[in-house]
Order: structure tokens, then C-alpha cells, then sequence
């Protein structure tokens, strides 16, 4: 229904790879999973999908925006503007997990 709300028409898939081969450049195609990781949230990231999150849907209906249109997936859009800085870690996968995670939440 909060997709209905902003004008998205709904298809629902359990793999995302249900996508035809042509889509217009006027045509938004948003996916909204559950979960920001596994097999089928990283083939979309991999095919740059655009990718929200649940509790950033809500949050634009409820806040009555647009869904946020973003290059990096959405999960949430508890960060929204909020400037984060990391220091004093020195494992760089724990740097990149962890901006990872700041970027999905707005």
C-alpha cells in the first residue's frame, strides 16, 4: 500500500531476475528488499538496480516525499543527512562494511 501511495505499481518477484530486456528510460523499476544482503540483493546491486528498504519506503510515505532516488541502495532513512566520520580503524574491510551500512540508512 505505501508504494501504491507514491504512484509505483507493484510487481512482486523472489529473485528480481524477472526483468524484461528493454525499460524505457521514463520507466522506474525500485526494488524494495527485506534484506540487505544474500543472493538476490547482491545480484541486483551487481546489475545497479535501484534498491530500497522497507523502513525507507515508510518513512518517504509518512514524511510525504518522494522515494529517495539514490545511487547507492536505502535501506532506512534514519541517517539522512547526517555527516559521519570514521577513525582509528585500521582493518579496511571493517571500514567498508561499515560505510556501507552509514550509506544504506539515508
Amino acid at each position: 500500500d505505501a508504494l501504491k501511495s507514491l504512484g509505483f505499481d507493484i510487481c512482486y518477484s523472489k529473485n528480481g531476475r524477472h526483468m524484461p530486456d528493454y525499460v524505457p528510460d521514463e520507466c522506474s523499476i525500485v526494488f524494495v528488499c527485506e534484506e540487505f544482503s544474500g543472493r538476490v540483493f547482491e545480484y541486483l546491486l551487481k546489475h545497479k538496480y535501484r534498491i530500497v528498504g522497507p523502513p525507507c519506503v515508510q518513512s518517504c510515505v509518512k514524511r510525504q516525499l518522494a522515494l529517495l532516488n539514490r545511487k547507492r541502495p536505502v535501506y532506512s532513512c534514519a541517517m539522512d543527512g547526517t555527516i559521519v566520520c570514521l577513525t582509528g580503524f585500521r582493518d579496511k574491510d571493517r571500514v567498508r562494511d561499515l560505510c556501507d551500512m552509514i550509506h544504506w540508512m539515508g
